[in-house]
């Protein structure tokens, strides 16, 4: 399959520029959302999944890829709404797929409900947002929480000494204490998963209401995760299909990277 052109993107957003890389020129519009780290780029490796009647989008979070967050804030729903009402406007469509990765499941499925009217189908990888470890869940932390959190990203002596003691605890894997430590080991990482982490306490779905939402307007959903997935394990995305009955399901034999070739053939059964 011949490569798909790739254009970059850039949509002025009040005082910042956000990067979206367009894969593919085809009517049928998919926009996609990556996870913790990584970048739009990352999805080139499931573009070869679409057929050419599709065009992919695939957005950089702020502090990642090539967008330049300069708000004083740090990004909410309205402003994904608004930056994909704006992306609509410019590129000429109005109805569209969504897709996330990981950390990009929970923006999409906090997204169904504002959404709803424009959404044609909805792909979940690996998401986050339907069950969260209680250790990463900033939903749950209160605001002194979070400045203890922002204290502890100034002394990375103290937190890895705490991502230890969890670890020795049994309360987080030894995946999980080689991914904490592998990101935040500088303070350009630090500074990122801080501000990230905040984010996401804008993009809690109430995941019964996406459930019922997605059944009630009978929107395709399709689920892939990993058979060896120990950041979230594929019994959570088992336990969403339940509740929605038109819901697809696919074990995926690898580990939580899923934005992979491997991925493909799976994809490729419902484009």
């Amino acid at each position: 399959m011949p490569a798909k052109p790739v254009d970059h993107l850039f949509l002025p957003y009040r005082s910042s520029a956000v990067h979206v890389l367009r894969m593919g020129n085809g009517p049928k519009k998919v926009l996609a959302f990556h996870g913790f780290s990584e970048e739009a780029a990352g999805f080139q490796a499931l573009a070869p999944a679409f057929p050419e009647a599709y065009t992919l989008y695939a957005f950089d979070f702020p502090f990642h890829g090539q967008t330049d967050w300069q708000e004083r804030y740090d990004l909410r729903k309205q402003d994904l709404e608004a930056l994909i009402r704006q992306l609509g406007e410019e590129e000429g469509f109005s109805r569209f797929s969504l897709m996330g990765f990981s950390m990009g499941g929970r923006l999409c499925l906090a997204m169904v409900e504002p959404l709803l009217p424009q959404l044609e189908s909805l792909f979940l990888i690996a998401a986050d947002g339907i069950q969260t470890h209680k250790v990463f869940n900033i939903s749950i932390y209160p605001v002194w929480g979070r400045w203890v959190f922002k204290w502890i990203m100034t002394q990375p002596g103290t937190f890895f000494k705490w991502v230890g003691f969890l670890y020795r605890s049994k309360i987080i894997s030894r995946f999980m204490y080689d991914f904490t430590r592998n990101h935040m080991d500088t303070p350009e990482k630090r500074n990122r998963i801080f501000h990230t982490w905040v984010a996401l306490k804008n993009f809690v779905p109430d995941v019964p209401k996406v459930q019922q939402l997605l059944t009630e307007h009978k929107i395709p959903v399709h689920l892939f995760f990993g058979q060896r997935d120990e950041v979230i394990p594929a019994d959570v995305g088992r336990a969403f299909q339940a509740n929605v009955p038109q819901a697809t399901f696919d074990l995926v034999p690898k580990g939580h990277k899923l934005v992979h070739a491997v991925t493909i053939p799976y994809l490729q059964k419902y484009l």
